[in-house]
């Protein structure tokens, strides 16, 4: 706020500002506060620099007000008549839509017109409420607020032109076409209205309203109906993506049409100022109507800009929209451009967004060049200026598009020399010089120019810098292939012997770094081992060993990052197999997965995972590439995939694709292994886009499903996948914030008597006590142990000094949780006992075996999946280890049916086996041996060293044969010779030395 005494040197500095940079918001607020201090005395010079600032801002909704109570403040009546009036029409220019500013409005003129028709005729005010109905038609909730003014003016006027009963009954089924809050109210009135003045043709009237207004609009309104509820309700109205998803409803053809969804975009972005969370409704609206071919876009965008005036995004589809005889807006808008985001553009604002306004600013220039040669100069000293800003700021952009669209820009306008000068800065960099795209993007542009000198030389500066190089292999294909046809026979030996000399250099450094990485590695176990596992000084040299002199080999499985290293490819022919998409991306680099999804355009969707970076760039070369003349799109996948948990335990994939499918082309649904732990219960949902990915995040993410029973409620975490956060997505047991508390007295313990003695340490989120079916029929209140969840680590720790206290007269334990892996599910149904308590001749009958069942199934889902197929399962014991289950069904016709039902079915893409109980028994007894056998400690007394290294000089090798028709164990040495004493020993043979024994 300025000082009274300064006010006229603060003006002075506040309008150079303003009329050097028009945009600047802060500069006109200050103005406009200076001059309200002597509003008395500058009233005029007030309004004008309002009026002035509308050409470049909207004002924010307490500016409005200010200027509102400013002109009402106003002591000449009839000059606070016409800058009223003023404000509503500018006000109304911005929102054109609003039906309580309407309102206002229309009471405002109605009460002047009331004191004298000096101020405004019936006929001007018929005009002005004519105009609010036309203009709040769609505004669905509020527009009968105007309406039904329009509608007492009429009744008010029925003795005067054009109003008569014809043209009252005209505007009502005018208003029956359109949807509107109030519209039974409507078709109320109608009724009355026909009653009252047309009886005698009543039934044909209603009838014919009926059919072709009134139930029209009912069915558009039924449809709109949920987003119009959810409209109402706060967390849906401040919500930008359930605005977008509104707009892009689809499903009723009534719907689709302009003045509906700008009366939807008006009501989403209604005093939303300055605030980028709503760019994305903007720019879907506007997207939507260039589609409908909208005459009144630019409106719209000039709009976009000063709701926005230091957004990339806003003057991108400003610029997009100017003519070529627009050359004074297009220079207005990039000098404050170029003024204003000199220095964001380097860091603040994000890059893709930068990339799309100077593509938009160099797409004009283009356009207007071709047509008048005048900007040349300017022209040049753009494209000077965003090369260099894209090389020295953003070199880590892969696809380098900035540089690549002015390279375009300057061969398109015959610049040459200047393409090779910036292709050469390109070249030049530390940083880029390391990219083989970047000089391949050279290579071609001098192979245009047809110097077969210059592209062998440019070729061979490559590859003299082969050696730091992300993607070496690629240069040197190319540059072989270019030699092969465009060189002489020398230039071609010439080019392999120096690949080859390069390749060797590249493979060694290769070589080196992954020695390195390993030795580190080594270093790093090494050290671990000393600390944890300190060696025995009694203890002699282990077998395994490696001497020093040896070299190293270690096979390390590839770390699989799917986030990262996946390349997402679009627009496929609909028949295309992974096979062939396999061997189109098999020059690449090698391919650990490919997802395949048939898309509703008659064309299909994939997802490629590489197993390194560079496979990735490779992969990205193939945009705009044919597969079967279809020209397909490559791009990488950032943040296309959703970590989901806490769902439902019987969900399975077809559960996960009906929620998720409606945010986008969902391409696979990966769940985890449950081998090592059956508690794990999330999931990763692929999208063929991030934007399907965020939309589901911010629509599912906390959204409550029910389970089948409909008795327990989950809140869906919805996340977008990071595997650089995934730590922080654990629970209260892995923060140790959980502790666990046993030994508790089954009848005098509860929920509440915990709380009251453990709530002292901290605030309690939760507390759970395990009840299982057998303590439940012996009227217990848990199974004697329960856990405790605090809000904070500290609490969890501080609430351990009541270990081995007394608690009902018991001593009680208290621990922090552990995570344990489950490797067996055992699940019961209501009253179900183990089957090992239960006579063999009741249950065996109703049990089955399920074998080969996938490691990522649960027993709830396997329930789930049987009670679908067969009928009712009482009990559930899946064995992962054997990848099996016994199933007790309720009944015994059940389990005769499951096999006949079940067998051939596939679960989660393995085909499942059936047989009876005793068989999964004996996979396991199977299972045991081979385990016990194969862990089997050596129980012999140590043997010394000397004569265990003196022994292992002498290694047999046992095997059966069959010569002569004899079962024999033949023993060979390490030269091969054979030992035929050892004979194998037959029943007797172990009969007779066990009598012997004896």
């Amino acid at each position: 706020m300025c000082i009274e005494k300064d006010v006229s040197k603060d003006m002075d500095e506040l309008y150079a500002e303003v009329e050097a940079d028009p945009y600047n918001r802060d500069a006109y607020s200050k103005l406009i506060s200076c001059l309200r201090l002597q509003k008395n005395k500058m009233f005029k010079e007030l309004r004008s620099c309002r009026i002035s600032m509308l050409k470049y801002l909207v004002p924010l909704a307490e500016e409005w007000d200010e200027w509102y109570d400013d002109e009402l403040g106003n002591k000449d009546l009839k000059d606070r008549f016409c800058g009223v009036k003023q404000y509503f029409e500018l006000r109304l220019n911005d929102d054109p839509s609003s039906s309580a500013l309407w309102k206002n409005y229309i009471d405002f003129l109605i009460s002047y017109h009331e004191q004298s028709e000096a101020f405004i005729s019936r006929d001007e005010l018929q005009v002005a409420i004519e105009k609010g109905v036309t203009e709040t038609m769609y505004d669905i909730p509020e527009s009968h607020l105007v309406w039904n003014a329009y509608y007492q003016f009429i009744l008010n006027n029925m003795n005067k032109k054009p109003y008569n009963l014809d043209f009252v009954k005209k505007i009502i089924i005018e208003r029956l076409k359109v949807p509107h809050l109030k519209l039974q109210e409507t078709w109320s009135l109608y009724s009355s209205f026909i009653s009252s003045h047309f009886n005698k043709v009543y039934e044909s009237e209603m009838l014919n309203a009926q059919k072709f207004y009134y139930t029209p609009t009912k069915k558009l309104l039924d449809f709109i109906e949920s987003n119009e509820i959810k409209a109402l309700q706060k967390e849906y109205k401040d919500d930008p993506l359930f605005w977008t998803e509104y707009l892009k409803l689809k499903g009723n053809k009534s719907f689709k049409k302009l003045p509906i969804l700008t009366g939807i975009f008006e009501r989403a972005v209604r005093n939303r100022f300055d605030d980028t969370n709503w760019i994305p409704v903007w720019q879907d609206f506007i997207n939507l109507s260039y589609e409908y071919g909208s005459i009144s876009i630019r409106k719209f965008l000039k709009r976009f800009v000063r709701t926005y005036p230091n957004s990339c995004l806003s003057w991108c589809a400003y610029i997009w929209d100017l003519e070529i005889n627009e050359l004074d807006e297009f220079n207005d808008a990039k000098t404050h451009i170029l003024k204003n985001y000199r220095e964001c553009f380097n860091h603040e604002v994000p890059y893709d967004n930068t990339k799309k306004l100077i593509g938009a600013i160099i797409r004009w220039q283009l356009k207007f060049y071709a047509q008048n040669k005048a900007i040349y100069a300017d022209f040049k000293d753009d494209l000077n200026y965003f090369f260099t800003l894209a090389v020295e700021n953003h070199s880590d952009d892969v696809y380098h598009t900035i540089e690549r669209l002015v390279i375009q820009a300057c061969d398109i306008i015959q610049e040459n020399k200047m393409c090779l000068q910036l292709l050469k800065l390109l070249t030049s960099n530390e940083i880029l010089k390391q990219q083989a795209e970047v000089w391949l993007l050279r290579i071609q542009y001098e192979q245009k120019l047809e110097n077969a000198t210059q592209v062998s030389k440019v070729f061979k500066e490559a590859i003299f810098n082969a050696v730091n190089m992300d993607w070496p292999e690629r240069i040197f294909d190319e540059y072989i292939r270019y030699e092969e046809i465009f060189g002489s026979m020398a230039a071609y030996m010439s080019a392999e012997n120096y690949v080859k000399k390069s390749m060797k250099e590249v493979n060694n450094k290769r070589i080196e770094e992954q020695e390195q990485t390993i030795l580190q590695e080594l270093k790093h176990d090494n050290n671990n081992n000393n600390n944890n596992n300190k060696r025995s000084i009694e203890s002699g040299p282990s077998s395994n060993t490696v001497p020093a002199n040896k070299k190293i080999k270690i096979e390390t499985k590839p770390t699989r990052d799917r986030e990262h290293l996946t390349v997402l490819v679009k627009n496929l022919p609909l028949d295309i197999t992974q096979a062939r998409l396999q061997a189109f991306f098999k020059d690449c680099g090698t391919i650990f997965n490919i997802s395949i999804i048939k898309t509703n355009d008659d064309s299909s969707e994939a997802s490629i995972e590489f197993t390194n970076y560079g496979d990735v760039l490779a992969a990205l070369t193939k945009n705009f590439k044919k597969i079967d003349g279809k020209e397909i799109e490559v791009q990488r996948a950032i943040n296309t995939t959703c970590w989901v948990t806490n769902f439902p335990p019987t969900a399975n994939k077809e559960f996960i694709s009906d929620v998720f499918s409606k945010f986008g082309n969902v391409l696979s649904i990966r769940f985890p292994s449950l081998a090592s732990n059956t508690s794990r219960r999330f999931c990763y949902v692929e999208f063929s886009s991030s934007e399907a990915a965020y939309r589901a995040s911010k629509e599912l993410d906390d959204k409550e499903f029910k389970d089948k029973t409909g008795n327990t409620s989950y809140r869906l975490v919805v996340k977008i996948s990071n595997p650089e956060i995934r730590k922080q997505r654990s629970g209260a047991t892995e923060e140790g914030r959980e502790v666990y508390v046993s030994k508790l007295d089954f009848h005098k313990v509860d929920k509440n008597k915990l709380s009251e003695i453990f709530s002292r340490f901290g605030e309690i989120e939760k507390i759970h006590m395990p009840l299982s079916l057998r303590s439940k029929s012996m009227g217990r209140l848990h199974d004697g142990y329960g856990f405790i969840t605090f809000a904070t680590k500290k609490s969890a720790q501080d609430s351990l000094e009541l270990n081995h206290s007394i608690l009902e007269g018991r001593p009680i334990d208290v621990s922090i949780a552990e995570v344990k892996s489950k490797k067996r599910d055992i699940i019961e149904s209501h009253d179900s006992v183990s089957l090992t308590n239960t006579q063999y001749d009741l249950i065996g009958p109703k049990t089955i075996s399920v074998l080969n069942i996938s490691d990522k199934i649960s027993a709830l889902q396997l329930k789930d999946f049987l009670e679908s197929q067969v009928g009712s399962v009482r009990r559930i014991d899946l064995r992962r280890d054997i990848d099996g289950a016994l199933v007790e069904f309720e009944f015994i016709k059940d389990a005769g049916k499951a096999e006949m039902l079940l067998t051939g079915k596939e679960l989660d893409g393995r085909v499942i086996k059936i047989g009876d109980r005793k068989e999964l028994n004996k996979i396991q007894n199977i299972y045991n041996t081979e385990k016990t056998t194969f862990n089997k400690k050596n129980d012999s007394l140590m043997v010394p060293s000397a004569l265990n290294r003196r022994n292992r000089r002498m290694k047999f090798n046992i095997h059966a044969s069959t010569e002569n028709g004899n079962n024999h164990i033949i023993a060979k040495d390490n030269d091969g010779n054979r030992n035929t004493d050892m004979k194998e020993k037959t029943n007797a043979d172990f009969r007779k030395m066990f009598l012997n024994k004896k």
